[in-house]
């Protein structure tokens, strides 16, 4: 699926830690690891009104082709879910709003003065 220095697998609780030292109560998550450390980490917060997609890179260096791969996963393994799925854009990063629309997920609504998406099955 990705380059041989690359590994994905699940999110542990230390992960999620690592990148929000404010803890991520339920969740369902995956981590890239370059050589055995972690550089990033995407998923969703479980919630009763749906779930809330996040995503956190340590690096920059994710190579692009690499990230969309695992874009890829993600968008497979979020649309098993039937619930409403939100996520909030990032509007320092540029290539934000292009990684949600490549999700699946469009424009909803402007909510304490940032973008929120919603993910609709494509």
């Amino acid at each position: 699926m990705i380059k041989a220095d690359y590994t994905l697998r699940f999110a542990t609780q230390e992960d999620a830690d690592f990148f929000y030292p404010k803890r991520l109560m339920s969740f369902r998550a995956w981590v890239l690891e370059y050589k055995k450390e972690v550089i990033a980490i995407w998923g969703y917060l479980l919630s009763d009104e749906g779930r809330i997609l996040f995503s956190k890179t340590k690096h920059e260096s994710v190579p692009k082709k690499t990230f969309w791969k695992v874009t890829q996963y993600l968008k497979e393994e979020i649309s098993k879910t039937s619930l409403p799925i939100w996520a909030i854009r990032d509007s320092e990063l540029t290539t934000s709003e292009r990684f949600l629309a490549r999700l699946g997920f469009r424009f909803s609504h402007i909510h304490n003065n940032e973008e929120v998406y919603l993910w609709h099955k494509l």
